[in-house]
């Protein structure tokens, strides 16, 4: 379960593109001076994380942001493939991805799943564990994925503590469903 199973907290923020949604509100109501929400997730134990609606906040970030456009609900967009190492590749020819910032893992396809486990050289033993060729035990931060509305990549928390992620919300002049940015995390 990692950090998050022992941590205090209040709830889920939900960003759907939704009426309820916290994020569009604040787009409606003119709160903010631009429809983005940027967010850092740290890697580091004592170290906060941070959402930043109506910008991105560039301390927490290294190069520029990369954007992709959203293609469905629950902020979806199109991955163009996954690298593991320098050989090992997965999703040929691209695949529905989201971002899932309330996943502690990163899910995905079963078989993929297995395969990526392996190349790490990690196998799961009879309690679900996963334990490395040295013999210690870790857990994999990766997990089998339902296909959730078509999506088969489900991009959790080992994922977002190495980007920074923007989140921009359509507007009445886009033609598209919105955008997601990454940069590397700093």
């Amino acid at each position: 379960m990692g950090q998050m199973a022992t941590m205090a907290y209040d709830g889920i923020l939900g960003l759907d593109h939704d009426e309820l949604s916290l994020f569009d509100h604040f787009i409606k109501e003119g709160l903010i001076a631009k429809p983005w929400l940027g967010f850092y997730l740290s890697s580091k134990p004592r170290e906060d994380g941070e959402a930043m609606f109506g910008d991105a906040h560039e301390r927490h970030y290294r190069g520029s942001l990369v954007f992709s456009e959203v293609e469905g609900r629950y902020w979806q967009f199109h991955l163009q493939g996954i690298q593991v190492g320098d050989t090992e590749h997965f999703c040929f020819g691209g695949c529905p991805a989201r971002i899932a910032p309330a996943d502690t893992f990163i899910g995905g396809p079963a078989r993929e799943i297995e395969r990526i486990n392996s190349v790490l050289g990690a196998q799961k033993n009879a309690q679900g564990e996963v334990e490395t060729s040295t013999g210690n035990r870790c857990y994999s931060g990766f997990a089998e994925a339902s296909q959730k509305a078509g999506v088969t990549w489900h991009l959790g928390h080992p994922f977002l503590r190495n980007v920074y992620t923007v989140l921009v919300a359509p507007t009445s002049e886009s033609d598209v469903l919105g955008r997601v940015g990454f940069a590397y995390s700093r």
